[in-house]
């Protein structure tokens, strides 16, 4: 072998490096396009929640307003005592005190409405009527103390609306934390797909770099070797070993226990010469890039520290 068959070897060899670092730029393209795809399903999903929230407040408002309806047929046969019941519950619930006010003026019109009401069901409910028959001695007895815990009625119905204004307070809360989250996330992996992206970049160029300079170290190496020596390479002509990667220690606890976050907490804490996001990939069984991103988020809620590429523990 001549100085001439090394060299085309060697271009050879960078070509196919070259074709297979390509390949492998293309294929982490393709991962981050289908990891973007599933982050733009995990915001609808996120942005279908926040939607079932809405509808469930909806939902729990339109409840109130039918048992509002409900009670107001109740206290229908108080219709005799229409306006100091109005007086009473105006001063026991000062929150409600709209709502007595649209009451004492549609009380009239909503007598008026159930009266034909029945009247248009009467020929729908004579059967109906009839299975009630045995029904309506217990509900007279019921109407009887009815009339009697009126104002105690009224005070429980005062005591639910709060704890229902409450509720609905409580799923506000929910739902603008849950927002928060959201955002607070979707920053988090725009933040770590930069930095995955510059460390695709710099692996690309420091590959180039130490590809192009064994390159020149071969043809210094093999340009003085006569003829007659070339038929056998000898020991200085092979190219250099590339330096090993300084091994990472191995976690000896098991993780399958844990949380995401806490699995790489914890891996972050058993390495403290420092791991890459590559390196926790061979620990745990999930993506790069969601890997990146949570560890990205760790490092802005100030539990770990970077230098670098390297992720390490917080300094005691």
């Amino acid at each position: 072998m001549n100085v001439a068959d090394g060299i085309k070897d060697l271009v050879k060899d960078v070509t196919d490096l070259n074709d297979e670092r390509k390949k492998d730029a293309n294929e982490r393209q393709k991962a981050i396009a289908k990891m973007l795809k599933k982050f733009a399903a995990e915001d609808v999903a996120r942005a279908e929640e926040v939607g079932v929230l809405k509808a469930d407040a909806n939902k729990l408002v339109k409840e109130f307003v039918a048992e509002d309806a409900v009670r107001a047929k109740e206290v229908g046969v108080l219709k005799a005592d229409a306006n100091k019941l109005l007086k009473e519950f105006a001063a026991e619930d000062v929150a409600r005190a709209k709502e007595v006010g649209v009451l004492k003026a549609d009380t009239n019109k909503l007598v008026k409405e159930f009266v034909a009401e029945s009247e248009v069901r009467s020929a729908d409910n004579k059967k109906l009527m009839e299975d009630f028959t045995a029904e309506d001695a217990e509900r007279a007895k019921e109407v009887k103390t009815l009339k009697a815990d009126t104002n105690k009625l009224l005070k429980e119905f005062v005591a639910e609306d709060v704890a229902r204004a409450k509720e609905v307070e409580t799923l506000k809360a929910d739902a603008n934390k849950l927002v928060k989250e959201f955002v607070a996330e979707s920053g988090a992996r725009a933040g770590y797909i930069k930095d995955f992206l510059s460390e695709v970049d710099a692996d690309m160029k420091a590959a180039s770099k130490a590809w192009l300079a064994l390159f020149s170290a071969k043809i210094k190496k093999e340009a003085p070797v006569e003829k007659k020596a070339a038929s056998k390479p000898t020991a200085a002509s092979k190219p250099t070993a590339a330096p090993k990667p300084t091994q990472v220690t191995k976690s000896k606890e098991t993780l399958s226990g844990e949380d995401l976050e806490g699995k790489i907490l914890r891996l972050i804490k058993n390495n403290p010469k420092g791991i890459k996001v590559r390196k926790m990939a061979e620990y745990i069984d999930v993506s790069v890039l969601r890997l990146g991103a949570i560890a990205h988020k760790l490092l802005l809620a100030g539990k770990v520290r970077k230098v670098g590429k390297l992720y390490f523990p917080l300094k005691k």
